[in-house]
């Protein structure tokens, strides 16, 4: 286990350090702001020379050195667990049981409370019974103050869930309503298929097939985040991920994603083999162009794509295998290159379902390894 979390952590420190950071800043900013507004709320109103009295903690203690020791709490606070948070328990989570996640997160909780409880007791002198039980409190306002914490951090848990299950930009978007009407943009879709996905699940029962997908997936989450793409929608065993383009938008990463997840792939073989007696390989499509996109739904709601980008773009991952591609992209897509480190050669396409026109599109093949420059 533990040699497994090793690897999973050294490719997420490598693939995503800066995204995996600015996360845990979010959530040291949390914790900051909760604790201040604790303060706040509690003892704002309340002139300094009444503390004492009400509260029973030492003489001198003001509310500028409550605010800095609160500071100082959120920050300690919002360091360990934004660190597990992002590096810890999704790993767990993923491999582990729901009640064993349960517990280490309550664990970790109780240990840090009680490092703060004896922190707090040592600076202010609350006037409590010293006689502490290993898991409990003895004092009413200490039980109120771990309440908080343990809603805000019960809080932030599930604001982090959200946000994974969203989507990083999605998640946004959704909060802000940004889409409550349609708009039109100009994006990038890229359509990757698992290649003998009906073969695969018939060797190794569909149960196993779930997983092996979900194995799949996991590793392709960090790679599109890497290259500052999003995941729309998870059909089956196909991903359909998108870029939204904006000025001097680099189209190459694009087709570097792909080669960078098949060589995350190829270098994960072995896991595969011994866990699922097969060797994952992805074939895609890529094509560019403008589409609108609307939120919509009510009890259930999903931010969706419309336009001929998505139809020609799933048409021509269709024909990736007839034509023995590993990339097959649009003309209107191969128009945007410019720095050919790959091949392409032209190939015409008739008859594409629900499209009259007769298509060319472009197979991509592998000529050198510039694209490990993206890595």
């Amino acid at each position: 286990m533990f040699k497994d979390y090793a690897v999973w952590f050294k490719n997420k420190i490598k693939n995503n350090l800066t995204y995996n950071l600015r996360q845990v800043c979010y959530i040291v900013s949390i914790w900051v702001f909760v604790t201040l507004f604790f303060i706040y709320i509690k003892f704002n109103d309340i002139p300094e020379n009444y503390l004492n009295e009400i509260y029973k903690i030492k003489q001198g203690i003001t509310k500028n050195w409550m605010y800095q020791t609160a500071l100082f709490i959120g920050l300690g606070f919002g360091v360990v667990l934004g660190f597990l948070h992002i590096f810890v328990y999704p790993y767990i989570e993923r491999t582990q049981k729901f009640w064993f996640n349960i517990f280490i997160r309550i664990a970790v909780f109780c240990i840090l409370s009680h490092i703060v409880y004896f922190t707090l007791l040592t600076t202010y002198g609350y006037s409590m019974n010293t006689k502490l039980i290993l898991l409990g409190f003895n004092d009413s306002g200490t039980i109120n103050i771990l309440v908080y914490a343990f809603v805000t951090e019960t809080l932030v848990g599930l604001l982090m869930l959200l946000r994974r299950n969203l989507g990083r930009k999605y998640f946004i978007n959704t909060i802000k309503n940004t889409y409550r009407h349609p708009k039109e943009e100009n994006r990038v879709f890229m359509f990757l298929d698992l290649e003998d996905s009906t073969v695969i699940a018939k060797k190794i029962g569909h149960l196993n097939f779930s997983r092996f997908i979900q194995d799949c997936f996991w590793d392709l989450s960090d790679i599109t985040l890497k290259y500052g793409a999003e995941i729309y929608q998870f059909v089956g065993d196909e991903a359909v991920i998108t870029w939204k383009v904006s000025k001097n938008f680099d189209y190459e990463k694009c087709i570097a994603l792909y080669f960078c997840y098949k060589g995350l792939l190829e270098s994960k073989s072995d896991f595969y083999m011994q866990k699922y007696q097969t060797k994952p390989n992805f074939r895609c499509a890529v094509h560019s162009g403008k589409v609108s996109v609307v939120l919509v739904g009510d009890y259930k709601r999903e931010i969706a794509y419309y336009g001929n980008v998505l139809n020609l773009g799933s048409r021509l991952q269709k024909n990736c295998k007839e034509h023995d591609a590993e990339i097959l992209i649009s003309e209107d897509f191969s128009e945007n290159l410019k720095d050919q480190w790959y091949g392409l050669t032209p190939i015409t396409l008739h008859h594409l379902k629900g499209i009259n026109d007769i298509q060319t599109a472009y197979k991509v093949s592998e000529e050198n390894k510039k694209y490990y420059f993206y890595l």
